[in-house]
């Protein structure tokens, strides 16, 4: 909840919606690491960071899998702007570098030894609580109101 403290309900259906799609089932990514997820975030926090001094540069990153995670999360926000409810840089700056901070940290808090995917694990708990792919991955981006899950978690914009 740390996380999404102090966030517009914009920003946190938008943050919410980026967690949900980190945590789907990846078959297409086998062993993703909670490092990737950080590099990913971290790369798109710059990019916002350098974007929002009216520099546009995308911010490399090292791993294929990292790779893959932002051109996920560039869609995301880019379907989110295109349906009316563009983030400013700046904001989305600030909601990468929660999610970069909430893997690193998670990897610190929730892992057993030798665990290097333990927020990857909570996020896909997360998102197993999301109803559907289409509704996680890209749903409705208005004011999100906040319902409960099956599993007691208040999810919004379900």
């Amino acid at each position: 909840m740390a996380l999404l403290h102090g966030l517009t309900p914009q920003q946190q259906a938008l943050t919410y919606r980026l967690l949900a799609v980190l945590g789907q089932d990846r078959p297409d990514l086998p062993g993703l690491r909670d490092a990737d997820v950080a590099e990913a975030a971290q790369a798109m926090a710059q990019t916002a960071e350098t974007a929002s001094r009216g520099i546009v540069y995308q911010h490399a990153v090292q791993t294929t899998y990292a790779q893959r995670l932002v051109k996920e999360m560039a869609g995301l926000v880019d379907a989110s702007a295109q349906q009316g409810t563009p983030v400013p840089d700046h904001d989305l700056a600030d909601i990468f570098r929660r999610i970069e901070r909430g893997a690193r940290e998670g990897q610190t808090l929730l892992s057993a030894e030798g665990d290097e995917a333990a927020c990857v694990a909570m996020l896909k708990r997360f998102a197993s609580t999301m109803t559907g792919d289409g509704e996680a991955a890209g749903g409705s981006t208005g004011n999100p109101a906040e319902r409960t899950s099956p599993s007691g978690l208040i999810v919004p914009g379900r």
